[in-house]
């Protein structure tokens, strides 16, 4: 049985140490056959490195490594060029000055593996134009340039805009070479999380085609269902395939929908579901957008975003829900390709996310650790499984305690029924119990439904005064909200909930069984 390649992005440490690989090179064929200069966007973690890693063996002919793979019959492999592969993940950066000695580091282990001498100037960019011209100069060939999360060096800084004007304007005079370059190097891949404008990479740089919705190039990073049922077989027999998909499929960039790499490996060796993933660093910065923004938060499980506004972010005007489509908190679901630019359908990749990120958001909404959060969402789900109704009031109201009050005096968002609704929103998806929001019926949207094993409950949120929570319930009976759900061989709840601006809680709970 091979062996699970957990935390290993590099080509050939992966085929030496006789891993599983998932043969993803006929997606290097086709980018050599059909330009030079390519960009692709994904999350973080979703086998971007490795990828430009097997790119980096093939160009430099490698050919032991691809045995059985797809590429090793179908490249020239006399043909051997050398490669300058600059990785700009492999430190967290702090400032400007982080962000410049990573930049010069690899552009100085380059020099050192290609034996050449670097003249290390001021600018990243002529020193980067420097290595090029030399490289070219010593093996008389053009020279491949990979160049590994781009943007790394801005996401560690974000929010903090005056440390990301200044690595934004390093990360300028870096790339600004690269298209003069263009006669002395043969191919060039850039990767990254995000798409930000305003960076040389996407102004000076515009012979780049940006392959991130590339239908033909959806499926270059993660694993489709059929490559983890055919790579993966002999460690598949006890695993429940449906439950895998349901937490950790999902993923869609206009191909098939996918798996995230590092989710599966991590749960074929431990055997249980985790938020393997998401654990691993959720950026803070995107609590402290949502909560700035007046985002109402159930709307993530269901909205429509344009072609233009997904594929770039700008850092002056950071929109979190571009943001969180690139860094893999929302994904595609849905397309519509009538009436000019294509738009899409945003929702949850998966369960894995939906629950986690819910929990995330909900602590920083609240001021809450992640322990006082996470025991009052199992208080709330252990109230839903038992129908103990009585107890959803008192459980809220000690879960949003720790918002400060000066964040009320300060901001309007809580006078609205959207503001705690989504609270209550998280804290619901937090249990993980199958819930949505916005439920449409042919008289109306209901506020949020939860499916319990043997009932469902419908909800409606208000905000008022203690007393009208029996208005909640006559509202979802009067525009008839349980028929959509009396057939389905379930208990129908009606609960109604009622928010007072003034106290600042939880003032009204009534429910209902449908007789």
């Amino acid at each position: 049985m091979k062996r699970l390649p957990i935390g290993i992005q590099d080509f050939e440490t992966l085929i030496n140490s006789n891993c599983y690989y998932v043969d993803k090179t006929p997606f290097i064929y086709d980018l050599v056959q059909k330009g030079k200069f390519f960009f692709l966007s994904r999350p973080r973690r979703f086998g971007k490195s490795l990828f430009v890693s097997t790119i980096k063996a093939a160009f430099e002919g490698k050919k032991h490594l691809f045995k059985g793979l797809f590429l090793e019959n179908h490249w020239d492999w006399q043909d051997v060029y050398p490669v300058i592969f600059i990785q700009l993940s492999t430190d967290v950066i702090a400032s400007e000055t982080d962000a410049y000695q990573l930049v010069i580091n690899q552009l100085q282990s380059n020099a050192l593996e290609l034996n050449v001498e670097l003249q290390i100037q001021e600018s990243p960019g002529l020193t980067l134009q420097d290595l090029v011209l030399k490289v070219y100069k010593r093996f008389q060939k053009p020279v491949v340039l990979l160049l590994d999360e781009y943007d790394k060096p801005l996401l560690d800084v974000l929010p903090d805009l005056d440390k990301a004007f200044k690595i934004r304007r390093l990360l300028r005079r870096l790339y600004a070479p690269i298209k003069s370059l263009d006669p002395y190097l043969k191919f060039v891949f850039i990767t990254g999380v995000s798409q930000f404008t305003k960076v040389s990479l996407f102004s000076e740089l515009n012979n780049l085609e940006d392959i991130t919705l590339n239908p033909d190039f959806g499926n270059i990073c993660g694993y489709t269902q059929k490559e983890l049922e055919t790579v993966f077989s002999e460690r598949l027999h006890d695993v429940p395939l449906e439950a895998l998909k349901d937490w950790y499929n999902g993923y869609y960039y206009l191909a098939d929908t996918l798996y995230n790499p590092f989710d599966v490996l991590l749960f074929l060796r431990m055997k249980k579901f985790r938020s393997f993933w998401f654990e691993t660093g959720t950026p803070t910065f995107l609590a402290e957008i949502l909560k700035n923004h007046p985002i109402f938060i159930p709307e993530l499980e269901s909205l429509w975003y344009d072609h233009t506004s997904l594929v770039s972010v700008d850092i002056e005007r950071l929109e979190p829900i571009t943001l969180m489509f690139q860094t893999g908190y929302l994904t595609i679901k849905e397309v519509f390709e009538g009436y000019g630019v294509p738009r899409y359908k945003l929702s949850y990749p998966n369960r894995e996310v939906e629950e986690s990120l819910n929990r995330f958001l909900i602590k920083g909404w609240l001021n809450r650790d992640s322990y006082y959060t996470n025991r009052h969402i199992e208080l709330l789900m252990r109230a839903f499984i038992e129908k103990a109704f009585d107890r959803v009031q008192e459980i809220f109201n000690q879960l949003i305690s720790g918002i400060p009050y000066d964040w009320f005096r300060r901001n309007a968002l809580s006078k609205y029924e959207g503001y705690w609704a989504s609270i209550f929103y998280m804290a619901l998806k937090g249990t993980g119990l199958p819930s949505w929001g916005e439920d449409t019926t042919n008289t109306g949207r209901i506020d949020m439904v939860v499916e319990l094993k043997d009932a469902y409950v419908l909800l409606e949120f208000k905000i008022g005064s203690e007393g009208d929570e029996v208005q909640a319930i006559e509202q979802m009976k009067t525009k008839g909200y349980a028929q959509k759900y009396t057939d389905k061989g379930k208990e129908v709840i009606l609960l109604g909930l009622v928010f007072d601006k003034e106290r600042r809680g939880l003032v009204g709970c009534k429910w209902e069984v449908v007789e």
